[in-house]
């Protein structure tokens, strides 16, 4: 046959094609993506197995008031995000494996709504034994995100992120310089510009679909989002609530959460080359979940 008649300098010409999109030297956007497509991983493999509706298995968890069946951590490298040479050439990559698991979620219903925020200082998944190790402390420090949707029940969905990685902070050290940045800011603007959300709608009606694109946001643009930090733990609170086309989308979708499937991805926005490529923090798979079903806090209540 013709391919097996091809000689050395076909067979690199066809290499080449397949590696860049095209003909050698075109040089377009489209190739330049290819190429891109991923940079080295700073993990050898993912931490833990990936099943074949691409979410993450063998976490540890921790108990939490949601169903382990309405959520589920997606695998990180679904999404794509800025790439090394984004700022020069706006070409996006699929992104490495999130640093921190998703190890436990909370759906809430305050009595009192001035508790529906900072929710770490009164989580015992957020108290660590001061005898701790080191290596456990850093393993098993979280990263607390508090949603808020606009409810007359005043709930927060809360959601519980650790690396249970020792190491993580030495893996991608671009990273943790940015994160520790965005930690220690004195100013919540210089959160609100970087804090950056990539959603995907997996399953749901098409009248969603048209309103909550999948693409990536800026909250603190249009939303208020509280931060705290403490002893071993950073929380990020979004307030959907208070904000105009947010909140109408939110409404849209609390009724018929049951019946829709989204993904959700957390991460710091890099606009200087020395953050890119982007790395993601934590993901999240809403699962159909059931927003009537929630755990009352009475005012003052413990949340355990």
């Amino acid at each position: 046959s013709g391919s097996r008649g091809a000689g050395p300098a076909d067979a690199a010409t066809k290499k080449r094609r397949r590696a860049g999109g095209g003909k050698a030297g075109k040089g377009t956007k489209a190739a330049k993506a290819r190429v891109h497509k991923r940079t080295p991983s700073f993990y050898e493999a993912p931490q833990f197995p990936v099943s074949q509706e691409g979410t993450m298995q063998g976490v540890p968890l921790l108990q939490g008031s949601a169903s382990v069946d309405e959520w589920k951590e997606p695998y990180c490298c679904k999404f794509r995000v800025r790439g090394p040479d984004y700022l020069e050439t706006r070409v996006k990559v699929t992104a490495e494996p999130a640093l921190f698991h998703l190890v436990a979620v909370d759906k809430f219903s305050f009595e009192d709504p001035a508790e529906q925020t900072n929710i770490a200082p009164r989580s015992s998944k957020c108290v660590f034994d001061a005898g701790m190790s080191e290596r456990d402390r850093q393993a098993n420090f979280t990263l607390v995100v508090c949603i808020t949707p606009p409810s007359s029940r005043n709930i927060s969905v809360v959601l519980y992120f650790r690396p249970l990685d020792p190491y993580w902070r030495t893996r991608n050290k671009r990273f943790t310089d940015l994160f520790d940045r965005f930690v220690n800011a004195e100013d919540d603007s210089y959160r609100n510009a970087r804090f950056k959300l990539l959603p995907d709608i997996v399953k749901g009606p098409l009248v969603l679909r048209s309103a909550l694109r999948s693409r990536p946001a800026i909250p603190g643009k249009k939303v208020p989002i509280g931060y705290y930090s403490g002893n071993n733990w950073f929380e990020i609170d979004i307030d959907v609530s208070k904000a105009g086309k947010a909140k109408f989308i939110t409404s849209l979708a609390l009724p018929i959460a049951r019946n829709i499937v989204v993904d959700l991805g957390f991460l710091i926005e890099g606009q200087d080359p020395s953050e890119l490529p982007e790395q993601i923090m934590g993901a999240i798979r809403f699962n159909k979940m059931d927003l009537t079903q929630l755990k009352f806090i009475p005012k003052g209540g413990s949340l355990d």
